[in-house]
């Protein structure tokens, strides 16, 4: 069967997200809310600073910077730690390890599917109103294809970095607390809550040596014309140098923790 008894899992998890329609509607309500909102106090942040440009962006820019943002921090998040820690926690993991599927690829195209379902319905009803309210528009076609290939790319990288994290489920009674922590300080560190562009060039420099900004950030100063065309190539292959290092670590950290689980017993 290969790899079709996986990607099947993407129909499957699309019909089901499909079917929660109230929950399409509280994301088509949210998304464009917290857009307005982040608009909102950067239009206030210009509008009371004489300068024109903060954190390398223009006004028009960091609008459509935090259009995105917001739209991304919601089609890129998955819950597979969240999932790994809830099936560890009421046993259902011995299941899952007795079939003949490997767990984590499962998880991915699940996940996959999911936000598939985000992407096709509250993604273009978020950017048709920050077309008509704030403005957003798309700088350069080569950039926006960059910048599609960098979310891809970012999308595995959180993908993987959820499943490392995620291992701790296996030492600690309840993974919950552990996971919203991951989240807030990846929000954070990744320019999901505010631009990186915005903080001291320590911080700036001290992020360029760690994945979290390439989970969101790259892409969407990509997008912006933040890079010049030979930055927005070398931040893609280090973002696909994440995406290999985080895999074989993933690899690695998933056997060793399903040997041990295994060898305590359930």
């Amino acid at each position: 069967m290969g790899i079709k008894k996986y990607t099947a899992y993407i129909g499957i998890e699309f019909k089901h997200s499909i079917s929660h329609r109230s929950l399409l509607i509280a994301k088509i309500v949210a998304i464009p809310l917290s857009i307005f909102v982040m608009v909102a106090i950067w239009n206030a942040i210009y509008l009371n600073n004489d300068a024109e440009i903060i954190g390398y962006f223009t006004k028009e820019q960091m609008v459509n910077y935090s259009i995105l943002s917001v739209i991304g921090s919601y089609l890129l998040a998955n819950r597979s730690d969240m999932e790994l820690g809830r099936i560890i926690r009421n046993g259902k993991l011995t299941n899952e390890l007795i079939r003949p599927n490997q767990y984590y690829l499962v998880q991915f195209f699940k996940s996959l599917g999911f936000r598939t379902a985000d992407f096709v319905v509250a993604a273009p009803i978020s950017i048709a109103l920050g077309v008509i309210f704030f403005g957003f528009k798309q700088y350069d076609y080569v950039f926006t294809l960059m910048s599609v290939l960098s979310f891809s790319l970012s999308f595995l990288l959180i993908f993987l970095f959820n499943m490392i994290f995620g291992l701790i489920a296996f030492k600690v009674i309840d993974y919950d607390n552990f996971g919203w922590l991951k989240n807030t300080l990846v929000s954070f560190f990744s320019g999901g809550i505010i631009s990186l562009s915005v903080f001291p060039l320590f911080f700036q420099n001290t992020m360029m040596f760690l994945p979290f900004q390439h989970m969101l950030y790259t892409p969407i100063r990509i997008f912006v014309g933040g890079y010049v065309l030979e930055q927005c190539i070398l931040f893609i292959f280090v973002q696909a140098i994440w995406v290999v290092s985080m895999f074989f670590i993933m690899k690695f950290g998933w056997k060793m923790a399903v040997k041990n689980f295994s060898g305590v017993g359930t």
